[in-house]
């Protein structure tokens, strides 16, 4: 009924605002004070999902540096605002031209940035840049002041930074472009979401032809100095594309490509629209994960829009994580990190296969860097 629609919505609209009030929380009481509040406020959160860490993103974690208790957003799961609808701009020419991008967006001091390496393949490595432990902070502290206004998802932190799956994607992108490239046959490929651009530096640095995307400018400045530092800039190109407005089409590609993109339950459903809308046009897809608890609602929707086709996270492999010492990369256990990853590979074939017979891709961090998102 009506009313009982209203009760509800009054309810959720309620929620809403406390956890708001509790992410918008600064720090005018002691230290210690907020550091108990947020703990309860954890704690409360785990009890109520059995246990799990079930953190949603936008939520506040406790992260301990030194003696200052920081402030983190989660980035696992799913009741986030949606997010705002970003027009699709035309590709830049180059990615030096992308990296002058003004629409908002400060201006990116490049030297805050810190360049990681990794080893998609044995004798090939790309270098990626993230941004620094004290800029991560910054986008967090960013993104919680602007949680109540009505773009929040402008203050996103989560592209600035290489997550596991993006590794796994990259080499069933290499075995995609290898083996085009093998064959002579020109390869056009587009990355959704590509954060960091780790796929599309790997494709671009093979010999596609690459466009990212990212429904936020400042992953996309990252990807196009990037691209510029090891000379693909002829070859890579950047757009601004919200994969939810589906009013703007897909680019023209081959290959499609997808990383940890499941985490938020419209953006699952939108992201599956947007595959069914590349596997009708002919184009193969990649989409790598790590278990996101949207990733049901994900193949739900594909399934329902291309029933004859199998849709399964079958392949499984790790991303493998760490950091550099004073004597190159550490080896001690505690200093490595290993995440296993799953791919979709739509129709199934080469990505599958060579993935089956890949080592690890591995990520140096250097020892003076680290992951706060």
């Amino acid at each position: 009924s009506d009313s009982h629609q209203a009760c509800e919505a009054t309810s959720f609209i309620s929620g809403m605002q406390q956890r708001r009030r509790w992410r918008l929380m600064e720090f005018v009481a002691p230290r210690q004070l907020l550091l108990l509040l947020y703990s309860l406020q954890l704690l409360a959160l785990l009890a109520a999902n059995g246990g799990k860490h079930l953190l949603r993103p936008g939520q506040l974690a406790i992260r301990c540096r030194g003696s200052s208790p920081a402030l983190a957003l989660a980035p696992v799961l799913s009741s986030a605002p949606a997010l705002r609808r970003v027009p699709t701009h035309a590709p830049t020419s180059t990615p030096s031209e992308a990296s002058q991008l003004t629409s908002g967006v400060k201006p990116i001091n490049f030297s805050n940035a810190i360049e990681v390496t990794v080893d998609i393949q044995p004798n090939f490595r790309i270098k990626v840049l993230e941004a620094s432990l004290d800029w991560q902070e910054q986008l967090i502290e960013e993104a919680v002041e602007s949680w109540d206004q009505s773009d929040p998802a402008e203050a996103d932190p989560y592209g600035a930074a290489l997550w596991p799956a993006a590794q796994v994607l990259a080499q069933a992108v290499a075995a995609h472009v290898r083996s085009a490239v093998a064959a002579d046959r020109p390869i056009r490929v587009l990355e959704l979401g590509a954060g960091c651009g780790l796929s599309s530096l790997t494709a671009a640095a093979l010999g596609a032809s690459v466009i990212a995307t990212d429904f936020r400018e400042l992953p996309l400045r990252l990807v196009a100095e990037s691209a510029r530092r090891q000379g693909f800039q002829g070859a890579l190109h950047t757009q601004l594309l919200d994969v939810r407005d589906e009013s703007q089409p897909l680019p023209e590609a081959d290959l499609v490509v997808a990383s940890d993109v499941v985490y938020e339950k419209s953006t699952a459903r939108a992201m599956a629209r947007r595959i069914a809308e590349a596997r009708e046009r002919g184009s193969t897809v990649l989409v790598s994960d790590i278990g996101r608890p949207n990733r049901a609602a994900f193949l739900e929707e594909l399934r329902y829009l291309r029933p004859t086709e199998p849709a399964e996270f079958a392949c499984k492999s790790t991303a493998v994580q760490g950091k550099s010492g004073a004597k190159g990369p550490s080896t001690a256990s505690s200093a490595i990190t290993r995440v296993p990853v799953e791919l979709l590979e739509l129709p199934r074939g080469i990505a599958t296969e060579a993935l089956l017979q890949a080592a690890p891709s591995v990520m140096i961090r250097p020892a003076c860097h680290g992951h706060v998102l």
